[in-house]
C-alpha cells in the first residue's frame, strides 16, 4: 500500500460519517466540514491534480477517438470523486497513451446532467470510472479505489496485457 493510499485510509472515516435524514441540525454541515478537512489534508499531501472535463454529450466521441480512454463520472459535493480524480490525474501524467476525462454526471447530489448518459452507463454511484478500448467499455470501477488498483489495470491495458472476454478481464503476465 502506497503512502498516499495509507493516508487516505487513515483519513477516510470522516468521508463515511453517517448523516441521518432529519437528524440533529448541524450534523450535515459538520459532515461536510470534516470531508473538506480530509480532502484538504489529502491535497496537501501531494494527492492533487485534475482531469480535463468534457460535456456529457461528448462522451461517445471521446471514447471513439482514443484507442484507450478513461472516463470518470462525478458529481458536485463528492469528496471521493475528488480523491479518485487526483489518482487518475497522476496516472494520466505517467500514461500518455491513455486519454483521460471527467464528466459531471449529476448537478448537485441527485439531478442527472444528462438522463440518457446516466441510463447508458448505469451510473448508480460516483465516482464511476470506465476504461474503454477501441470505443467499447472493458473495465469499470465503481466508488473510490486506490491508485494501485487503478494503475495495475491501466498499465496492463496500455501494454496490451489486459485480456477481456464476456466473463470479465484478466491481466496477462508476460514471462
Amino acid at each position: 500500500m502506497g503512502e498516499l493510499e495509507g493516508l487516505h485510509r487513515l483519513l477516510a472515516g470522516p468521508l463515511l460519517l453517517p448523516v441521518p435524514v432529519g437528524g440533529e441540525k448541524g450534523l450535515l454541515e459538520e459532515a461536510m466540514r470534516m470531508s473538506s478537512i480530509t480532502l484538504s489534508v489529502l491535497l496537501l499531501a501531494g494527492c492533487s491534480g485534475s482531469l480535463p472535463e468534457i460535456a456529457p454529450g461528448d462522451v461517445p466521441a471521446f471514447v471513439r477517438t482514443h484507442r484507450l480512454a478513461v472516463v470518470m463520472f462525478s458529481k458536485d459535493l463528492c469528496p471521493p470523486c475528488d480523491v479518485q480524480e487526483s489518482y487518475l490525474a497522476m496516472s494520466a501524467q505517467e500514461l500518455p497513451e491513455v486519454a483521460f476525462a471527467k464528466v459531471k454526471a449529476y448537478d448537485g447530489l441527485i439531478r442527472p446532467t444528462d438522463a440518457n448518459l446516466v441510463r447508458t452507463y448505469s451510473l448508480e454511484w460516483t465516482p464511476t470510472t470506465v476504461l474503454h478500448l477501441d470505443g467499447k467499455e472493458i473495465y469499470r470501477w465503481t466508488t473510490l479505489h486506490g491508485r494501485d488498483a487503478l494503475d495495475s489495470v491501466l498499465r496492463a491495458a496500455a501494454a496490451g496485457r489486459l485480456e477481456c472476454t464476456k466473463d470479465g478481464c484478466r491481466i496477462r503476465l508476460d514471462p
